[in-house]
């Protein structure tokens, strides 16, 4: 079986996050920014992966790794965004949580060998990123059991909820370097 290289892997994620890219021009206002936001949270995932494969293949697999789990929570985010039914929105936002699942275990992976006071401040920030993850959790099962007007209102819901994670997430990742 054939070696994949940095390289390559790093181009097949980039290809993934043009495809992203051509969906936030073709989705509306709300999905377009949200789209916009995690792009950019993408490439720094992407620079960072470059920048770990000058310091080896474990970095490298480390930051990778990361990375990819933090493409497959914005590639179900995408599809929640454009989901054009509630039971596609809701699949695709369980799909979201346990993207995150991957990608906060990543993280806490990471921050595991730091300094005890720099683990202390990044375990406490991964728990503060569990309980939003699990905040949105009970927003989605709410919202999978409302009807007419209350749907409405649960899915602005979830929206600001995943927004607060996504948002959050990045601080946490950008911090922690």
């Amino acid at each position: 079986m054939p070696t994949t290289t940095f390289e390559e892997r790093l181009a097949e994620m980039a290809r993934q996050i043009d495809w992203l890219e051509a969906k936030a021009r073709a989705g509306g206002g709300e999905a377009r920014s949200r789209i916009q936001r995690q792009l950019g949270a993408l490439r720094q995932q992407e620079a960072a992966a470059r920048t770990a494969a000058h310091e080896g293949a474990e970095a490298f697999d480390e930051r990778f790794e990361q990375f990819e789990a933090r493409l497959q929570a914005a590639q179900s985010s995408v599809a929640a965004d454009l989901a054009d039914n509630r039971e596609k929105f809701a699949d695709a936002i369980e799909n979201e949580l346990h993207s995150w699942d991957t990608y906060l275990e990543r993280l806490q992976t990471r921050t595991a060998l730091r300094a005890a006071n720099a683990r202390e401040q990044s375990e406490a920030a991964i728990r503060d990123l569990r309980r939003r993850r699990n905040a949105l959790a009970e927003r989605l099962a709410d919202a999978r059991t409302a009807s007419g007007a209350a749907w409405d209102e649960q899915k602005q819901r979830i929206a600001a909820a995943r927004d607060d994670l996504e948002r959050k997430a990045d601080e946490v990742s950008a911090r922690f370097k």
